[in-house]
């Protein structure tokens, strides 16, 4: 049996295009924090699960989604917090909470961020 393809999938160019854009929109709400350093890691997946017990079929599940992982350094301080939230108010929610936890945490001479995007294409 086979299945029929979706016709409303998404190409992994316009996932990463979508994975760019809000990323962008967390950093821009850490732009306000002067002196600091910013990244975000965005990633996305899709899971397919099926389980088979006793020669039967039982479960059958999938998934697909996001995760971003915003981290902000001010002074040594390390605030880091991940999100599955795609909406532009959550991902300015998170990056706000990363912002907090810099401002309270001890400062450390290892910490710091890389310099210049990194940007990784999807590979099949």
């Amino acid at each position: 049996m086979t299945a029929a393809r979706n016709q409303t999938a998404v190409s992994p160019q316009e996932t990463a295009a979508t994975l760019f854009e809000r990323a962008d929109r967390a950093l821009d709400a850490l732009a306000q924090t002067p002196g600091g350093d910013h990244e975000v890691f965005a990633t996305h997946g899709v899971e397919l699960k099926a389980v088979y017990e006793h020669d039967d079929f039982s479960v059958s599940a999938s998934s697909e989604g996001a995760q971003y992982g915003i981290r902000t350094v001010q002074d040594g301080r390390i605030g880091f917090v991940t999100t599955n939230a795609e909406e532009d108010g959550s991902l300015r929610a998170a990056a706000q909470e990363a912002r907090t936890l810099a401002q309270v945490s001890p400062a450390s001479q290892y910490q710091g961020t890389t310099r210049g995007p990194a940007v990784f294409e999807h590979q099949e």
